[in-house]
């Protein structure tokens, strides 16, 4: 009985929402690489060439303001490699990746120099891409104006969206299905042997060769789509998912009002203060990878700053992101939460964009994501092609059963 309802589940949420699933899993497939993708068109633009003689932080952020006087620099993000120019975004920013980053520059530390951090060349097309993954193109109208900050944690900005209501609820289907197609593939006897969860038999044909390779790559991406659902549950619609995971992980639920804090810059009322403030920071995180100056969530009275260490999860591309606050006066450590002082759940939680990517395990957790993503259409055609054949055979039967009837 429990067999046969999971089964009609399974295939029930295949093709209803299946195509939903597979846009997704195409567009997931090529934001997996989107960042080396962009840097393969454009080059290096967030490179410079190192001098002896570097600006000081205050100078950086005179020369980003005056490229929007007309808006305040909500971070700057600083990073300890002497060949990265320092990143400067204006406005508010919210949590979330900006479908375009135009609003952005680049600040070359030893000449002030500016160049857009727009990059010209596929932007466009990832914008869509992007869109497309996370709202099927169906967003609120002036989704595209504001521009986020491009490594936050992507949870989402709050405001409702028919698309993103859509992939969420396909993102929990997703999960539904991968518990019952476990169940349902749960072979009788030989359930030890590897050859009966992933042989592939080439000789079958029609919907016996179907269902067969429809199982085996089920079973091979099982572990990746219960990633990809798990993390994004935490970045969708579904808000109960998200709190019941941070009140079992013991991570203290954000504020929304802090989410969207749009706060003006920290008042500087000395002329290097901000070089104190952040020769502070240098003193107590000396060993520091990239550093996130948030003046959009600073007051007048302190400095927050988002660090990533220089350890092996930063040059693998994941984060592993501490904060401090400082006092805006004297440059005293007010708080300073490090990540390594997360208990294990906690630093799940806080990496679950790398769980999303693939990064969390690596260039080769990527590549698993990627493949992952790219098999979600041929599950979607294969479980098609098993669902027109088992009706196709209950047409056949229906038939056959009238014309003996009637004979």
């Amino acid at each position: 009985m429990l067999r046969k309802f999971l089964f009609n589940v399974h295939w029930l949420i295949g093709i209803s929402i299946g195509m939903v699933l597979a846009l997704m899993g195409v567009s997931g497939a090529i934001l997996v690489f989107e960042d080396e993708i962009l840097s393969l068109l454009n080059g290096r633009p967030g490179y410079v060439v190192p001098m002896e003689s570097r600006l000081t932080p205050e100078q950086v952020l005179i020369a980003a303001q005056a490229v929007h006087p007309d808006q305040s620099v909500s971070a700057l993000v600083v990073s300890a490699d002497p060949e990265r120019a320092v990143k400067a975004e204006f406005g508010a920013q919210r949590r979330g990746r900006p479908t375009q980053d135009n609003g952005s520059v680049w600040i070359n530390p030893y000449t002030g120099g500016v160049k857009s951090a727009y990059a010209p060349r596929g932007q466009a097309f990832m914008a869509t891409v992007q869109d497309l993954h996370r709202e099927l193109m169906l967003g609120a109208a002036g989704d595209h104006e504001d521009n986020g900050q491009q490594h936050n944690e992507r949870n989402g900005d709050h405001r409702f969206s028919l698309g993103k209501l859509i992939t969420s609820t396909a993102v929990l289907c997703l999960l539904i299905m991968a518990g019952s197609g476990l169940y349902l593939r749960w072979p009788r006897r030989k359930a030890s042997e590897w050859r009966t969860w992933l042989k592939i038999h080439w000789r079958l044909k029609g919907y016996a060769f179907n269902y067969n390779l429809h199982a085996v790559l089920g079973t091979v991406v099982f572990v990746g789509y219960l990633l990809s659902a798990h993390s994004g549950l935490m970045m969708s619609e579904m808000g109960w998912y998200k709190d019941g995971v941070n009140k079992v992980a013991g991570v203290a639920p954000r504020r929304r009002d802090e989410e969207n804090q749009s706060s003006p810059p920290l008042t500087r009322s000395a002329p290097d203060q901000l070089t104190m403030l952040w020769s502070a920071f240098q003193r107590e995180v000396p060993d520091y990878a990239v550093a996130t100056l948030q003046f959009g969530s600073s007051t007048e009275q302190e400095l927050k700053i988002n660090y990533l260490m220089n350890e092996p999860v930063t040059k693998k591309g994941g984060r592993n992101t501490s904060t401090i606050v400082l006092d805006a006066q004297s440059g005293a450590v007010v708080t300073h939460q490090r990540f390594s002082d997360k208990s294990v759940l906690q630093k799940i939680v806080e990496r679950n964009f790398d769980l999303h990517s693939g990064g969390y395990f690596g260039i080769g957790g990527r590549i698993l994501m990627l493949f992952t993503s790219l098999m979600m259409p041929v599950l979607l055609v294969t479980g098609w092609l098993q669902y027109l054949a088992r009706r196709k055979q209950k047409q056949q039967r229906a038939a056959a059963l009238k014309a003996a009837q009637s004979s």
